[in-house]
């Protein structure tokens, strides 16, 4: 039957903006987009979930991939998976990402729409490092002026 690579050669057959160039000795696929951008894409076939013992062995060739996708693609990623990906610098995704990643001309730094949107909120909220607590107490604010009445901050 063949294995996952395969299956992803034949798909990409069929795409008229994606070609594949050559499938290295590490089993990866080399892949060059209509406007003549290349990039390296690894296809893995894990379920459940994706975890760093499956990906990091991708990275250990010669050849490294820029994308690594999953078939099928309702997998999970674990976290310690998607964050050696993006270290290494590399991309993650389903099979749909190479197109998209093809598309963004930078396949190792691609980011899904909605993987983007997670990303940037825990590194803000990485990003915090205390958050003062304030008592309210209703009589006078230190904030808004002497005769508000409302309530008082009191550190």
């Amino acid at each position: 039957m063949g294995n996952v690579t395969d299956w992803a050669i034949k798909k990409l057959s069929d795409d008229s903006t994606l070609h594949v160039l050559d499938r290295t000795p590490e089993d990866l696929l080399v892949i060059k987009a209509k406007d003549d951008y290349s990039f390296v894409v690894a296809v893995v076939g894990v379920q459940p979930v994706i975890h760093l013992s499956d990906v990091k062995p991708l990275f250990t060739g010669v050849t490294r991939p820029n994308l690594v996708v999953n078939v099928p693609s309702r997998t999970l990623w674990s976290g310690a998976a998607i964050d050696f990906i993006h270290a290494v610098p590399a991309a993650f995704g389903s099979f749909g990402a190479i197109s998209r990643a093809a598309q963004s001309k930078a396949a190792g730094f691609y980011r899904d729409k909605n993987m983007g949107f997670f990303i940037d909120a825990i590194n803000q909220h990485m990003n915090v490092t205390s958050v003062p607590i304030r008592k309210v107490v209703r009589s006078g604010c230190l904030n808004c002026a002497p005769k508000c009445s409302l309530h008082q901050f009191v550190p």
